[in-house]
């Protein structure tokens, strides 16, 4: 379950950095 998280704000944040 760790790991779905873990991707899920991984891919959150590299939406943030490329957006911003």
């Amino acid at each position: 379950m760790e790991d779905v998280v873990d991707t899920g704000l991984t891919l959150n944040y590299l939406l943030r950095n490329m957006r911003a």
